[in-house]
């Protein structure tokens, strides 16, 4: 079911729980270089800009706009998959993402794979992507504070991470790639080079209960469990957004003592390997329509 994060169900709290407590990862170490790479470009739907990756102070913000974003006056591409989402824009009303491969008149014919939002105040906004991965992609979106709203895109072998930015005015709302050290995007692994397994997002007060607790953003990794009665366990790494979510960093990693040893066909390995953030997860998550 399709929920805005303020009605998050309590199973769905549970399962933050399970995996604050019994699940984490480790990002690779500030994102060697992706295999899904978005364009330099971020673009509102059907119209090329090539507006750089922070905007103008006068034009936007990384925090709340209160009203949404303004509307925009465009559209989500036609045959694109569209799904409910978590609120991205703060203004208290679930958005949409989309996913389409699409033939803008500005790329001269060339089909390009785009991701993007639709919020429900009517803002429309878009950045294209590459990937080597051979399924369709997939994405969820999630409010983790009051300043920061990010995308997770799925390739099946790694997660690009991108920022929400909000801001009056229209145009102010973008999709932005979310940028490590090196100033590449941060990008999660889920098994393809062997530094992480997975993503998670669970509430920043441990324990928390609260439907509209504060989230941060984990990857996660699962380790041993590769020789015969060998238990495997898990370790997570809490990686920091500044900047609205333009910059991405790896804080602290960790191994608790609880999660070695575990089962390695239980819910927490399962729930390692696996993109989450909150009540937004594979269930939640829309697919890359395929030809």
């Amino acid at each position: 079911m399709d929920l805005p994060r303020a009605s998050r169900p309590l199973a769905t709290l549970a399962v933050g729980c399970l995996l604050l407590t019994g699940c984490g990862g480790a990002a690779q170490p500030e994102a060697p270089p992706s295999t899904s790479t978005p364009s330099s470009t971020t673009t509102t739907s059907g119209a090329a800009s090539t507006s750089p990756a922070a905007p103008s102070p006068s034009s936007s913000s990384s925090g709340t706009s209160g009203a949404g974003c303004a509307p925009t006056g465009q559209e989500v591409p036609a045959g694109a998959a569209v799904k409910q989402t978590a609120d991205l824009d703060h203004d208290g009303r679930p958005d949409e993402l989309w996913l389409a491969d699409s033939t803008p008149s500005s790329s001269g014919g060339a089909l390009e794979r785009r991701l993007g939002v639709r919020t429900a105040s009517g803002g429309v906004f878009s950045v294209t992507y590459t990937t080597g991965s051979p399924i369709p992609t997939t994405a969820i979106g999630q409010s983790l504070d009051p300043s920061t709203s990010i995308v997770l895109l799925s390739d099946g072998r790694q997660v690009p991470l991108y920022a929400v930015l909000t801001g009056s005015g229209v145009g102010a709302c973008r999709l932005v790639p979310s940028l490590n050290a090196q100033g590449q995007q941060y990008t999660f692994d889920l098994g393809f080079t062997g530094y992480g397994s997975g993503v998670a997002c669970v509430p920043v007060s441990q324990g928390s209960s609260d439907p509209d607790a504060e989230l941060a953003l984990y990857g996660l990794l699962v380790t041993g469990g590769q020789a015969e009665g060998d238990l495997p366990g898990i370790t997570r790494t809490r990686i920091e957004l500044t900047d609205g979510g333009r910059q991405a960093r790896n804080g602290p990693t960790d191994a608790p003592a609880e999660l070695q040893g575990i089962n390695p066909e239980g819910a927490q390995v399962a729930a390692a390997r696996q993109v989450r953030c909150g009540d937004q997860g594979p269930d939640t998550a829309v697919t890359e329509p395929t030809p």
